[in-house]
């Protein structure tokens, strides 16, 4: 006797017993988001041509790993990785702006 899986992993896709993409692109966005985290949090450049080489590296690789099987599955998982990206341009943007803002004020006082 053989239990059913709802979803299994296979050469690092996740594939649900639906056939639907979102248990992959819940998983993958998962890790995605706290590699992110990690990136800014051990990283305190202000270069934003070196931070987006490192999202690049490390982070945008596991967001579009087998994208051509998932490709333009669902509006809401395309949202969904979009998130992500978004996020990484919303950290870039605050920390140099930050970083620029307090290089003026210090400068000019």
């Amino acid at each position: 006797h053989l239990e059913s899986e709802k979803t299994v992993r296979d050469l690092g896709i996740f594939i649900s017993n639906d056939l639907k993409w979102t248990s992959h692109i819940k998983t993958v966005t998962k890790k995605a988001n706290s590699r992110l985290f990690l990136l800014f949090k051990s990283i305190k450049s202000c270069d934003f041509k070196f931070l987006i080489n490192m999202f690049n590296v490390y982070v945008r690789p596991l967001l579009y790993y087998g994208s051509p099987l998932f490709n333009s599955t669902s509006k809401q998982n395309s949202l969904i990785i979009e998130k992500v990206q978004k996020r990484f341009t919303l950290y870039v943007f605050s920390r140099c702006l930050m970083y620029t803002q307090l290089f003026l004020h210090t400068r000019n006082d």
